[in-house]
């Protein structure tokens, strides 16, 4: 795939703490925050103007414009004939 992400994103990182006594509970995993996520299928065509503030993956058909805020990924399937523009957040 390609990603115009306009930036990677990068998990924050793990906090730790030093010079305290070891816990006896069981570590707890790493909860990443939620991200929404819009895809566009690889059955469906979009024709216009589209407009977003959460990441999106095409994997079907665009013609028109996309003003985002966020990153856009190509899926391999996916085909654009489209202005890409970034939005301001």
């Amino acid at each position: 795939m390609r990603n115009f992400g306009f930036e990677e994103r990068q998990e924050p990182a793990p906090v730790r703490t030093f010079g305290t006594a070891p816990s006896t509970a069981p570590a707890q995993p790493a909860v990443a925050p939620a991200r929404n996520v819009a895809v566009l299928g690889p059955t469906l065509r979009f024709k216009g103007e589209l407009s977003a503030d959460e990441d999106f993956v095409l994997q079907g058909r665009i013609e028109g414009s996309i003003n985002h805020t966020q990153s856009v990924t190509i899926g391999t399937e996916g085909q654009v004939q489209a202005t890409f523009t970034r939005a301001s957040s």
